[in-house]
C-alpha cells in the first residue's frame, strides 16, 4: 500500500500537504520538493471564536475519531490520576474499550459521540483544555477550532500540531524534555494559570 500511494504521488503532477511535516515525508517517499505546495488547513473564525465562558463544565476535551493511534486510552487514565473531568467527542472502533476502560477504572468521563457542528461550538466553550494525544496527525481542524475557542492546547511532538503550536508560547508539546509525557504537561497547565492564559492570549493572537 505505501508503494502504492508513493507512486501515485511521485506521478502527480501537484501534491498539496497540510503540514510541513507531509511535505518532509513526500520527499522521502520520492516526491520532488518543486511538485509540492503548503497550505494549511483552516477554520471559520466567525463560527469558533474565544466567547466569554459563563462556566467551565470539563476539565479536558478530546475531539477525534476512536482509534488506537489517538492516544484517548492514555488520556482517560491521566484524567483519572489528576481527577479531572473529561469530555469526548467522535466515534470509531476504539469506543466500546475506551467506555470499559473508563468504567472499569471509575474516571468521570462523558463520551458524545459524533456531534453536531453547534453542539461543538457549545462543548468547546464549556472546557479548559484541549488535547490532541495522536502519534500520527496531519493538521487537525479540531486542535484549530479549539485554539480559536480560546482553549489551551495540548498536542503531541513529531506531528503536524508542530506546525500549529509553538512550545511554551501558545501551548504544549508532549514528548519534549519539559514535557515528556501527557500527565507532565496537563499538570504544569494546572499549576501554572498566568503560563494558561499567556499562551491562550498569543494562539489568539
Amino acid at each position: 500500500f505505501r508503494w502504492a500511494a508513493s507512486r501515485s504521488l511521485k506521478r502527480a503532477s501537484q501534491v498539496i500537504v497540510p503540514t510541513r511535516q507531509l511535505e518532509k515525508l513526500c520527499v522521502r517517499w520520492g516526491v520532488k520538493k518543486e511538485k509540492i505546495s503548503y497550505i494549511p488547513n483552516s477554520v471559520d473564525l466567525s463560527l469558533f471564536n474565544s466567547t466569554v465562558r459563563e462556566r467551565t463544565e470539563f476539565d479536558l476535551l478530546t475531539v477525534c475519531r476512536l482509534v488506537k493511534w489517538k492516544g484517548v486510552d492514555e488520556l482517560i487514565s491521566v484524567a483519572k490520576e489528576l481527577n479531572l473531568k473529561l469530555a469526548i467527542a467522535g466515534d470509531g472502533p476504539e469506543k466500546p474499550h475506551l467506555e470499559n476502560l473508563a468504567k472499569r477504572i471509575g474516571v468521570e468521563v462523558t463520551f458524545f459521540g459524533d456531534i453536531s457542528q453547534n453542539q461543538l461550538l457549545d462543548l468547546y466553550h464549556r472546557s479548559r483544555i484541549f488535547v490532541l494525544n495522536s502519534s500520527y496527525e496531519g493538521l487537525s481542524h479540531a486542535l484549530l477550532e479549539a485554539r480559536a475557542s480560546g482553549l489551551f492546547s495540548i498536542a503531541r511532538a513529531n506531528t503536524g500540531s508542530e506546525d500549529v503550536i509553538e512550545i511554551d508560547n501558545d501551548g504544549i508539546l508532549c514528548g519534549s524534555h519539559k514535557y515528556p509525557d501527557l500527565k507532565s504537561a496537563i499538570t504544569y497547565v494546572l499549576s501554572h494559570p498566568e503560563f494558561e492564559h499567556s499562551c491562550i492570549s498569543h494562539s489568539l493572537a
